[in-house]
């Protein structure tokens, strides 16, 4: 009826406007192209009519670009391509964007046009899923990158989550016996079933009333907030669209559009046949006193409007400010929030407190400047627990706003005023909400007229964009310094470090590879990091593999072996041991790599001399006894016969030590060891055996080959005896 009522209003005021001559003047505004775009299937907010984009979310848009004077082109694509090209900038706005915090970090929203709540849809007769709960394990279908699928992840229903292009997809397949639900909004999933005539899909419910009634089952964290976004930073588009939805909400162009997108959520729809009807007979009955009012009443009606329209074109002004001003601290930033809603609520008094729900306790952040004359409280308090607290902290213990127009009326919820505090007529609260967590409570005191939702819904748009512009830049702050952190810590440590982006260039080297690869920082940034680390073979058999290049293809942490090399610039080699690792994002998404390397040339160095020394005697490098004895064993096989082994000891040697000293000792064994050396074939082995002993393994060699051998070792011995006249 009340429908009725305001269009029987209506075609009365359009009839006195007709004989009074009265028009209205319309405000030109220069044209601008807007490019939108509007998803396929998601009745009836945005359908495609004959390839052409329709809904009530699409004709809004065209209503409210029509009032700022901008011309509106719509294109029509998949929800998660037009998310995406919105994102790059490709479109200008998007008509029909849930609002939430993953998507602020990419989007500016406009206040809400309007809000849903998310439901749950099963195949008729299931009795598997009566509540949120029941979720966990089930086979879940929602809608690709929609706020469903935002939803289901939050809540962890992603062991067999299962996502389409389409809601049409959606509940067809669940209506065909494929898997146990679908996440939708409620509007979305009536109107589908309906249009693709499904009869074995419903809605879940749950009793209300005591079991009186049953309603859908609402899910709290899946709440729709549906609103235009522009991208990130568009904030003279946002405002022209914030102010364009406040006039098609004030001059009926919201009304009309809801009631032609959405009849089926009118009790009762006045066709123009009644409405005439009703026009007619009345109109004839009541025409001579409408003639002599109306004049007055229009102009009463149309200065209310226009006063209403100002009032909310001011409001919107300072939300747009608001959130766009600069401030150095968090308290700043609040303290002139609280002006700015006292300014918006036209209240005399306000109030935030900072809210710790793990210690239940109210902090003081801001009072308003007009408090403090008329507040007579000797000792002041800013902090409160939870528990001693009155009428006010209502706010957080039923976790929702608060309206009281009528303050002085006795409520025993209240616990009377500190002596000396200013006195309220009307109150209002509201909770700050970040994560489902009370972090802060706005209170506003003493309106002229009553606190209503309006008042509600502009203190909370405008305090929950303050609270994520705040989150923003303390997580900003938060990742600056653990950045800065990282960056000191890789420019730091004593191993080269090189951050290489998926274009396979460099974007950060630390001091130890400007040394290593010998080019400087500024040389090196940009370039491909193959002309910088540059590798070759150390050994055949172990042919060079590109860390990096694994990292980025496999997504895992890879090492180089030991035997790879590399050279710098001017052309020194090293050898290196290193590893490379994946970067990835908050999606798991591979978007670089970070290699690591470290000169090992003395290590490996000092490796092989110990591995040389270990079987070799370091005076006289031949084989020492231990490598001896095991080739002893290696070599008495068959295919080595006749096997031929040579013991000589050195005749002298102590009576040289004696006399000469042991440094003419030792030249002595490094003489005869020079001798084996020279004589002997290079399968032969020859060892030192003890002080003055020697030993030779000679594989495939008879008695005889073996003797002369010893002669001509003996040979040369005795000529070097006479050349030194010994």
């Amino acid at each position: 009826m009340r429908k009725k009522r305001r269009a029987f209003i209506f075609l009365l005021l359009l009839l006195a406007l007709t004989f009074n001559g009265i028009a209205a003047e319309a405000t030109q505004h220069e044209s601008k192209i807007v490019k939108s775009a509007a998803e396929y299937d998601y009745p009836p907010f945005s359908i495609v009519e004959n390839g052409q984009a329709d809904g009530f979310s699409v004709a809004l848009l065209k209503a409210v670009c029509a009032e700022m004077g901008l011309d509106v082109e719509f294109d029509v694509g998949q929800w998660d391509v037009i998310k995406k090209q919105l994102e790059d900038r490709e479109l200008d706005v998007l008509p029909l964007v849930g609002y939430s915090d993953e998507r602020d970090v990419y989007f500016d929203f406009t206040v809400p046009y309007i809000v849903m709540k998310g439901n749950i849809f099963v195949r008729r007769g299931s009795t598997d899923i009566k509540s949120e709960a029941d979720l966990y394990g089930k086979e879940i279908i929602v809608m690709r990158s929609d706020n469903a699928e935002e939803y289901a992840r939050r809540m962890n229903f992603t062991d067999k989550l299962i996502t389409v292009d389409t809601y049409s997809e959606a509940f067809q397949l669940l209506s065909e016996g494929s898997y146990d639900a679908v996440l939708a909004q409620s509007m979305v999933g009536l109107k589908l079933i309906k249009d693709l005539n499904i009869t074995n899909v419903e809605v879940v419910t749950t009793l209300s009333d005591n079991g009186v009634d049953r309603i859908k089952l609402a899910l709290e964290g899946y709440e729709q907030k549906f609103c235009f976004a522009v991208p990130e930073g568009e904030k003279a588009l946002l405002a022209m669209l914030n102010e364009g939805l406040a006039i098609v909400s004030e001059n009926g162009k919201y009304e009309e559009l809801y009631l032609e997108w959405f009849p089926f959520l009118v009790e009762e729809k006045l066709d123009i046949k009644k409405m005439l009807m009703y026009v007619f007979i009345i109109s004839s009955i009541i025409l001579v006193s409408l003639l002599a009012f109306s004049l007055l009443m229009i102009r009463k009606e149309v200065a209310r409007k226009t006063k209403t329209l100002e009032k909310n074109l001011l409001r919107n002004q300072i939300m747009f400010e608001a959130l766009n001003q600069e401030h150095s601290t968090m308290a700043g930033r609040l303290d002139r929030a609280l002006e700015d809603i006292i300014r918006i609520t036209e209240s005399q008094y306000g109030y935030i407190y900072l809210y710790d729900e793990e210690k239940k306790t109210f902090t003081l952040n801001s009072w308003s400047k007009e408090v403090m004359p008329e507040c007579h409280i000797v000792d002041k308090q800013t902090v409160y627990e939870l528990d001693k607290t009155g009428f006010w902290g209502e706010v957080v213990r039923q976790r929702k706003p608060i309206i009281v127009n009528e303050y002085n009326k006795p409520n025993h919820l209240k616990k009377g005023y500190p002596e000396g505090h200013v006195k309220f007529n009307r109150f209002m609260s509201i909770p700050i909400l970040e994560d489902y967590r009370i972090v802060a409570v706005v209170g506003l005191a003493n309106k002229a007229e009553d606190y209503d939702d309006h008042d509600l819904q502009q203190v909370t748009a405008l305090m929950n964009g303050v609270w994520n512009i705040i989150e923003r830049s303390l997580y900003r702050d938060r990742l600056e310094i653990e950045k800065n952190k990282y960056y000191s810590t890789l420019l730091s440590i004593g191993d080269a470090v090189m951050v290489v982006n998926l274009n396979h260039e460099i974007e950060m080297i630390n001091k130890a590879c400007i040394d290593m690869t010998g080019w400087s920082e500024k040389d090196a940034i940009g370039r491909p990091y193959q002309e910088v680390f540059v590798l070759q073979e150390e050994d055949k058999w172990h042919p060079v593999s590109d860390p990096v290049q694994k990292a980025l293809k496999t997504g895992e942490p890879n090492k180089v072996s030991d035997y790879v090399a590399m050279t710098s610039k001017n052309g020194t080699k090293y050898l290196i041991e290193n590893s490379a690792s994946p970067i990835k994002n908050v999606d798991g998404e591979i978007i670089g790599a970070i290699l690591v390397f470290r000169d090992v040339t003395d290590e490996q160095l000092h490796r092989k001399q110990i591995e040389y020394l270990s079987f070799h005697d370091a005076l006289t490098g031949l084989y020492n006894r231990r490598f001896f004895e095991e080739e002893i064993r290696r070599l008495d096989t068959p295919r080595n016969y006749p096997l031929t082994l040579i013991m000589a000891d050195l005749n002298g040697l102590k009576l040289t030590n004696d006399a000469f000293g042991h440094q003419e000792g030792d030249q002595l064994l490094k003489n005869t060891a020079w001798l084996l050396k020279k004589h002997l074939r290079a399968e032969d082995i020859a060892a030192r055996w003890g002080g003055d002993e020697f030993a030779v393994i000679m594989p495939k060699t008879s008695y005889q080959d073996a003797a002369k051998i010893v002669d001509r070792i003996m040979s040369s011995g005795e000529k070097i005896k006479m050349s030194q006249g010994i």
